[in-house]
């Protein structure tokens, strides 16, 4: 795969692979990725692994978003009641 259809698949995914020298942190839940090799044990990502990593990332977003809609709504409920609704 050309890094230009790589650079395609990230626009149509909207996520994020930079290279950084190892600067940009791991957070789980924002869909980016250090793409340099000085993260990745001095060997370059096959684009199968990015595909892995931001697939996973991509399941944990929306995990922690599904939580966050629940929290809301529970104490949307919770208001409700307490005021008599």
């Amino acid at each position: 795969m050309s890094i230009g259809r790589l650079w395609e698949l990230v626009i149509e995914q909207e996520t994020n692979i930079s290279l950084s020298h190892g600067n940009l942190p791991d957070e789980p839940l924002a869909l980016s990725l250090d793409g340099g090799v000085d993260t990745h044990d001095f060997r370059p990502w096959h684009f199968e692994e990015i595909q892995d990593v931001m697939k996973a990332k991509a399941v944990a977003r929306e995990s922690n978003a599904r939580i966050e809609r629940r929290a809301v709504l529970a104490e949307l409920a919770a208001y409700d009641q307490e005021i008599g609704i």
